[in-house]
């Protein structure tokens, strides 16, 4: 999707918090920024990643050169848990209602100065 002008890949979905992490992962990272900044991290979330590749303006994803943003909430306000909203799969009718509009949600929080 477009994004601030730019291609973005988006990627959404929830997850639980509590498992092994494999070493040197986006996840791994994030992890420990926010740990270190004294946050709790939920046991369950549902989070957005959107990657945008910098020196890449066609958007053919053939570079490294990236700006990775990571929105993540807490699901436990939601009344649901991971299980239910995966029990489908990946596009099943309880993720795919929630799924735009925390989308919507993410990319209205963020903004991005190209300046």
């Amino acid at each position: 999707m477009t994004l601030w002008g730019t291609p973005t890949w988006v990627r959404a979905g929830p997850a639980a918090t509590t498992g092994p992490t494999r070493a040197g992962s986006d996840r791994e990272h994030v992890i420990g920024i926010l740990k270190r900044a004294g946050y709790v991290i939920p046991t369950e979330v549902m989070n957005v990643r959107m990657v945008q590749i910098l020196d890449d303006p066609k958007g053919t994803a053939k570079s490294r050169r990236e700006l990775m943003i990571i929105y993540g909430e807490d699901l436990a306000p939601t009344g649901l848990t991971v299980a239910q909203l995966t029990a489908e799969g990946p596009t099943g009718t309880r993720w795919k209602a929630m799924e735009q509009p925390l989308i919507d949600r993410a990319s209205a929080a963020v903004s991005i100065d190209t300046k």
